[in-house]
């Protein structure tokens, strides 16, 4: 089982009522896990998706969600930690998971300081190299020269 752990956007589906947070987020790094669910049906059963939320906190990925305005902000994500953090570390001590990966954005980090992730990877550059690393990840060919562990201080 796997864990990717993974920021909300800015850009989210107009549609009125409640959507699986899945749904309701359009972003660049959305898209990139939307389309390898399509492509990969069975990602679905090996794949727990945790989003951390400018709004909500860490939440799943199947979590009903209103559209909202909200950035994460590093004040933002500071208000945030303890309940990130806790639910992070509950889901890795409940679940054996053989690889971790966090992609988000540098506003977003600060929400893991203090979570258990020192096994896991980040991560790292501009957005589209970090989409090329996440599908890269998603489909189980990330190299050593893509990803790097993450640290204590996240």
């Amino acid at each position: 089982m796997r864990l990717l752990i993974v920021g909300c956007s800015k850009a989210k589906s107009p549609d009125p009522g409640l959507l699986p947070a899945r749904s309701r987020y359009q972003g660049t790094f959305w898209k990139v896990i939307r389309r390898a669910l399509r492509e990969h049906p069975t990602l679905d059963q090996e794949l727990d998706i945790l989003v951390i939320s400018a709004e909500f906190g860490a939440i799943d990925d199947h979590h009903l969600i209103p559209w909202y305005e909200r950035r994460m902000s590093h004040e933002r994500a500071s208000a945030l930690r303890e309940q990130i953090v806790a639910t992070i570390n509950t889901r890795i001590r409940q679940s054996k998971y053989d690889n971790i990966l966090i992609c988000l954005g540098a506003d977003y980090r600060p929400a893991l300081v203090g979570a258990h992730l020192a096994n896991a990877y980040v991560t790292t550059g501009g957005i589209g190299e970090q989409a090329h690393q996440l599908k890269q990840w998603l489909r189980r060919h990330p190299t050593s020269s893509n990803l790097h562990h993450a640290t204590q201080e996240n």
